[in-house]
């Protein structure tokens, strides 16, 4: 898993950074008490990219951001925390499927469950991936979206599983 942004036309991801550093720290916010991680990706050609995960004991989830910084003004169009080039193995065989949730709730698109295998899906705020008999499965998407529209695409697998995963803001 790794993180990306646009920016001077390219994508940029976290991978192409020469350094990087991690710490730990505990947190205490409104989600509860835990721990965050935060690594800090540096490269002379490059803005500095610090990615944060923050992980809560008895939670059943992990919550990640990125922040972006350089000495003079950055602008980007599209920021992905969460990008998975292949996943193979989480769901069982059987029905697996993944959720459409529309851009607007407006009634003239509908929520939709797809069955795994299609070319792409991009779904809106939120999507879950899992398998209808054992209802197992994981959901990905935006908790704040005050200034970005998120979306989450999922690329071309087979019927057992998605082929790439990525969540963004644009």
């Amino acid at each position: 898993m790794y993180a990306s942004y646009q920016w001077e036309g390219k994508e940029i991801k976290t991978t192409d950074y020469a350094r990087h550093k991690i710490s730990t720290d505990k947190v205490f916010d409104s989600f509860g008490k835990g721990h965050i991680y935060k690594v800090e990706y540096t490269d002379k050609e490059l803005p500095k990219l610090t990615q944060y995960f923050y992980l809560y004991p008895g939670k059943e989830y992990i919550l990640t951001d990125f922040t972006v910084e350089a000495k003079e003004e950055i602008r980007s169009g599209r920021m992905a925390p969460v990008n998975v080039d292949s996943i193979s193995g989480f769901l069982q065989a059987g029905d697996n499927r993944a959720l459409f949730v529309p851009f607007d709730n407006d009634k003239w698109i509908r929520y939709q469950s797809h069955p795994l295998g299609f070319d792409t899906l991009v779904s809106y705020e939120v999507t879950a991936i899992f398998n209808n008999e054992s209802r197992n499965g994981l959901v990905v998407g935006s908790v704040e979206h005050d200034n970005w529209k998120t979306g989450i695409s999922i690329g071309k697998g087979d019927r057992d599983n998605i082929g790439s995963l990525v969540c963004y803001g644009a």
